[in-house]
């Protein structure tokens, strides 16, 4: 166990050291822990790859239901906004808290944004 889990941070070392440099480079790893399993519990809801959340595409409905994750594992307290963001494909602290914002607007305004908020937060909080 200890020395797959120092190969696996090995790579991320690697991969965050070459970061920037090779744009080009898709990185496809599996989420874990519980943030992990939050992930792949909102893509389940909303019928996406766990990897969907997770890589740098940017496709519209990706980012909503990836801002919807970040949210969940925030109020959740799940890591702080920089462990949020390494499990999402390590995205900054202020990506995780601009989508923590954008959701707790729309929140406010959008009543089928916010039943489905309630029912995966019933849902993850019961699975984990």
């Amino acid at each position: 166990m200890d020395l797959e889990h120092n190969r696996q941070t090995r790579y991320e070392q690697a991969i965050r050291e070459y970061r920037g440099r090779l744009p080009m480079v898709r990185i496809e790893r599996k989420p874990c822990g519980q943030i992990g399993r939050l992930i792949c519990i909102v893509a389940a809801h909303y019928r996406r790859h766990p990897q969907d959340l997770i890589r740098a595409w940017r496709g519209k409905e990706d980012i909503r239901v990836r801002h919807v994750a970040m949210y969940l594992a925030k109020e959740l307290q799940l890591g702080s906004t920089i462990k949020i963001g390494e499990a999402f494909g390590w995205r900054d602290h202020s990506t995780v808290s601009r989508g923590w914002k954008r959701i707790t607007a729309k929140l406010e305004t959008d009543e089928k944004l916010a039943a489905e908020v309630a029912a995966l937060r019933e849902r993850i909080v019961n699975e984990l």
